[in-house]
């Protein structure tokens, strides 16, 4: 099975990431108004960061800084970014799409540095015969957040307003930051 440790960040990391699927458009939209094709170039910048950090800066600085402290400061910039999105709406309007799209990639680039990192070590955890097992809990965890974040924040957007949504995001990014800080080094498995 997955380690408690490792499903509790992917979820809460998930869950927070899933802002991007509904209330980031409609909050782009509604707060910015930007247009779909503004919003599809904010797209495109996450997608651009997502390749950057993954095909490039997890493989770099793995080695070097550790996987577990990566998936900690992974966490606090996918909240950082949350709050800077959310900060969009407050700053001067010349200021507003630069905001939002630095938010933006500050969630990305947490997000894809958390990912990869509990996938290495849940993998070097566990045991050979039990890895499979262990990788697709994993992932059903991940889907569990992808699944249930989209109609929860959507409907916390739209009854409690953006800060609510963002908020329980940010939230919950915190919270799988904490737990990342408090996960024991772990031991490579035999």
């Amino acid at each position: 099975s997955v380690p408690r440790h490792a499903a509790l960040i992917a979820f809460g990391v998930s869950l927070a990431f899933t802002t991007v699927y509904v209330v980031f458009q409609r909050f782009a939209r509604d707060e910015l108004g930007l247009s779909r094709s503004g919003i599809s170039y904010c797209f495109a910048v996450l997608g651009l960061v997502t390749a950057i950090v993954q095909g490039r800066l997890v493989g770099k600085l793995a080695p070097r800084v550790g996987e577990r402290r990566l998936i900690t400061w992974g966490a606090m910039l996918v909240a950082a970014g949350l709050l800077t999105i959310l900060g969009s709406a407050r700053v001067p309007a010349a200021a507003a799409i630069a905001t939002l799209v630095a938010g933006g990639a500050l969630l990305s680039a947490g997000y894809s540095l958390v990912g990869p990192c509990v996938t290495g070590v849940v993998s070097r955890m566990t045991s050979g015969d039990e890895q499979g097992r262990a990788l697709g809990a994993l992932q059903s965890v991940g889907t569990g957040a992808r699944i249930t974040g989209p109609p929860l924040l959507g409907f916390l957007s739209e009854r409690g307003g953006f800060e609510l949504a963002f908020g329980t995001a940010t939230a919950a990014a915190i919270a799988a930051a904490v737990v990342g800080s408090r996960w024991k080094k772990p031991t490579a498995a035999r």
